[in-house]
């Protein structure tokens, strides 16, 4: 299982997706969980966030604590390993699904109506 583990770390360690692009996944996603949350008015969208938050808290945790994988230094880093611009992804991420959710049930009622 430790040499899996070791692979797929490796892998992880590529570099991805370039830091500009990584911006504008952030920026995009804040844009449509903000306009979400004002256009459904319901809580329940960030109590998905948080939750998405707290999971993306442990995996990232677990992950860079048994060294899978790393991230460089950032500005401001969780647990001093986890930059908060990973956090705040995984939060906005839980919102957008919410919202998403929301979307397809109120098409989804318009055709039983």
């Amino acid at each position: 299982m430790k040499g899996i583990a070791k692979r797929v770390g490796s892998v992880l360690k590529e570099k991805v997706v370039s830091k500009d692009t990584n911006k504008w996944y952030v920026l995009i996603s804040v844009i449509l969980a903000l306009l979400s949350l004002s256009y459904y008015r319901e809580t329940v969208i960030l109590e998905v966030g948080v939750l998405f938050l707290l999971i993306g808290l442990f995996v990232e945790n677990n992950g860079t604590k048994n060294k899978i994988w790393t991230y460089s230094d950032s500005a401001y880093m969780v647990f001093g390993r986890i930059p908060i611009g990973i956090l705040m992804q995984y939060f906005f991420a839980g919102m957008v699904a919410a919202a998403f959710y929301f979307f397809r049930m109120q098409t989804f009622t318009m055709f039983l109506i």
